[in-house]
């Protein structure tokens, strides 16, 4: 009577460890793909003149003044905030912050690479949300 004993599957036997290992496994994978961008920020947050300077030639642009006010000094974690990318031999860099003026928020796009230490802007614009607007202050 007794000689028939039923078993479980093997994925229903394994579905304790194969659970946690499913999620440990796309853990790993995103915090791989985010560890690239993470270090993007870091690195571009300790260039403190690549800010300072694109602050400074936007807020040079009478268009920007006049949108926005003059632009306040970044926080630092409007640089974590953002959006940071680095070339591969980190001599160019694209970035995205927010930025404040007296009048209004919105953010600056800036493009630059750098050449014996020094950055050289191709391009720093502001974008504001509403109305949507883009200032090029430099191009």
């Amino acid at each position: 009577m007794d000689d028939l004993i039923l078993r479980k599957s093997w994925f229903r036997r394994s579905l304790i460890w194969l659970v946690p290992l499913f999620f440990l496994v796309t853990f790993v994978i995103v915090s791989g793909i985010r560890s690239s961008e993470f270090s993007d920020a870091a690195m571009a947050y300790t260039e403190n003149d690549l800010y300072e300077n694109a602050l400074q030639k936007a807020n040079a642009n009478p268009d920007v003044l006049q949108k926005t006010g003059k632009l306040n000094p970044l926080d630092k974690m409007a640089i974590f905030e953002g959006n940071t990318k680095y070339s591969a031999h980190k001599d160019s860099v694209a970035v995205t912050v927010r930025v404040a003026g007296e009048k209004r928020k919105a953010k600056m796009d800036v493009n630059a690479h750098k050449v014996n230490g020094k950055w050289h802007y191709d391009l720093v614009q502001i974008r504001i949300k509403e109305p949507a607007e883009t200032i090029v202050a430099i191009k």
